[in-house]
């Protein structure tokens, strides 16, 4: 065993379980992606503890893009209620890390990243690892991805301030949408959030909180400001 394998383990048994990570399937991805594989070289020694990993983005008109807490990942998929047969949208998907856990439970998952530079890598990894069912695009977070929409699960991998209508008008009959949305956006440091699970139901969308977090934030999902005289 080497020793990201002894910290992949300890990952798992340490931040994912006492958690409440139940699924099986999610638990075992954690366990055989090599998130090191993932991360900029600079900064595998620290692949595993339990805090976003940044990543550098050229293009300075997109928030910073980073790898979420390996906990608050495993909260946001595992509140997806992931099936075989769904087909995802994985919204901010950075190096490709979220849309390889979820193509081991899901039938075909999408990710999307909106820096070039990290789609082309976040490709990389992902045939690198010889995952079949997924695919990274560039493309803007905000807008989703029509051509292949409707959606079963759409998922956004960072803290928001809201979840524009375009995403929930790709989500399919029955589809679930998950987002962690800033819990007050007048606050001068917004960095408080709340997890939600919207249900799409006959067309009517129904939202409900699952849990708290605090990952970075995707300044892309920012509330457009309005000024009046």
């Amino acid at each position: 065993m080497t020793h990201f394998d002894t910290l992949r383990l300890n990952m798992v048994n340490s931040q994912l379980l006492p958690n409440a990570i139940t699924s099986k399937e999610l638990l075992n991805a954690f366990r055989i992606l090599k998130r090191e594989n993932f991360v900029p070289v600079s900064q595998q020694l620290h692949a595993y503890i339990d805090r976003d990993i940044k990543i550098d983005a050229e293009t300075s008109n997109k928030s910073a893009r980073f790898i979420l807490d390996p906990m608050v990942q495993a909260k946001l998929i595992q509140a997806a209620n992931i099936q075989p047969t769904d087909i995802v949208l994985d919204i901010a998907c950075a190096t490709g890390y979220s849309t390889a856990l979820i193509s081991k439970i899901a039938n075909v998952v999408v990710g999307i990243e909106a820096d070039e530079n990290i789609a082309n890598i976040a490709n990389a990894n992902i045939e690198q690892q010889e995952i079949d069912n997924a695919v990274i695009v560039n493309g803007s977070f905000t807008e989703g991805y029509k051509k292949e929409a409707p959606f079963d699960v759409i998922l956004i991998n960072g803290l928001i301030e809201e979840v524009p209508q375009t995403l929930f008008d790709q989500l399919a009959e029955g589809g679930r949408l998950v987002s962690i949305v800033v819990s007050d956006t007048s606050s001068i440091n917004a960095t408080l959030g709340h997890a939600y699970i919207s249900h799409k139901t006959n067309g009517v969308i129904a939202t409900r909180m699952v849990f708290d977090a605090s990952p970075s934030k995707l300044t892309e999902f920012n509330k457009i400001v309005e000024f009046s005289l």
